[in-house]
C-alpha cells in the first residue's frame, strides 16, 4: 500500500510538473497567396494610328496660338503620323465641340451629340511636298456611332467646313467659289474640296465608326490606310 501510494503521488507530480506545462507545438499555416488580377485596358479606337501624346493648353490661354506653338515643336518625319490629346490645366480633355469653340468656330447650327464626344484625336501627317520638304498636314479623327446622323451633320456643316478648318489646317487662298466633290479611295466614299495647291484642301469621310477630316489627299489616304489595316 505504501508503494502504491508513492506511485500515485509520483504519477501526480509527473503530470503536474512535466506533462501539464508542456506547450503544444503550434503549426503556423502559411496562406496561399491569391493571384492579383490585372485588368487589361480596353483597346483605343485610335490604336491603329499610333500612340497619343498629351498637349496641355490652359483654358485661359489664347487657344489657337498656344496650339500652333505646341504643335510646331512636334514636327513629324516624312510618312509619320502623330496623335495629340488636347487637355486643359486640370488634365481634363476638351470635347470636340469645346475644341471647335476654342478655335472660334460657330457651332450654333451644329446641334448634334456627335460633337460632344471626347473620343477624338488631333493628328499630323508628315507629307513630302513637291520641293522634297516635309510639311505638317493636320487631321482629325473622331468616333461616331450613328452614320446616318453623322452624314446629316456633315450636310449642314459642309458649306462652312473649309472656312472653319482653314486656320487649323494651314490653308490659304480660300475662294468662296470652291465646292466639295465626291471621290472614292480604298472603297470608301469621301468628299474633297481642293484649293489651288494640287493636293491641299479639306477631305472628310464617314465610314465604319469614324468621322475623318484631313487637310490633304495624301494625309487622308494615310489615315484610311492605317484605320483599315487588319
Amino acid at each position: 500500500m505504501i508503494i502504491a501510494g508513492i506511485a500515485i503521488i509520483f504519477a501526480g507530480l509527473y503530470w503536474f510538473l512535466i506533462i501539464r506545462t508542456q506547450t503544444p507545438e503550434i503549426v503556423e499555416e502559411i496562406p496561399t497567396p491569391t493571384p492579383t488580377q490585372t485588368s487589361t485596358p480596353p483597346p483605343s479606337a485610335f490604336d491603329k494610328l499610333g500612340s497619343i501624346e498629351e498637349i496641355t493648353i490652359p483654358s485661359t490661354s489664347v487657344f489657337s496660338s498656344s496650339l500652333t506653338s505646341e504643335m510646331s515643336t512636334r514636327q513629324p518625319v516624312t510618312g509619320q503620323i502623330r496623335l495629340y490629346s488636347i487637355v486643359d490645366e486640370n488634365q481634363q480633355k476638351y470635347s470636340f465641340k469645346d475644341f471647335l469653340i476654342k478655335l472660334n468656330i460657330d457651332t450654333s447650327l451644329l446641334n448634334s451629340e456627335i460633337l460632344d464626344t471626347e473620343e477624338w484625336t488631333l493628328g499630323v501627317y508628315g507629307q513630302l511636298g513637291a520641293s522634297q520638304n516635309t510639311s505638317m498636314r493636320p487631321f482629325i479623327v473622331l468616333v461616331q456611332n450613328d452614320s446616318t446622323s453623322t452624314t446629316s451633320l456633315m450636310n449642314i456643316w459642309e458649306p462652312k467646313l473649309i472656312t472653319d478648318l482653314s486656320s487649323l489646317f494651314n490653308l490659304t487662298d480660300i475662294s468662296t467659289n470652291l465646292s466639295f466633290t465626291p471621290d472614292i479611295y480604298s472603297n470608301i466614299n469621301f468628299r474633297f474640296i481642293r484649293i489651288p495647291d494640287r493636293d491641299l484642301g479639306v477631305a472628310y469621310a464617314v465610314f465604319q465608326n469614324y468621322l475623318v477630316f484631313a487637310s490633304s489627299r495624301d494625309s487622308f489616304r494615310a489615315i484610311i490606310d492605317a484605320l483599315t489595316t487588319l
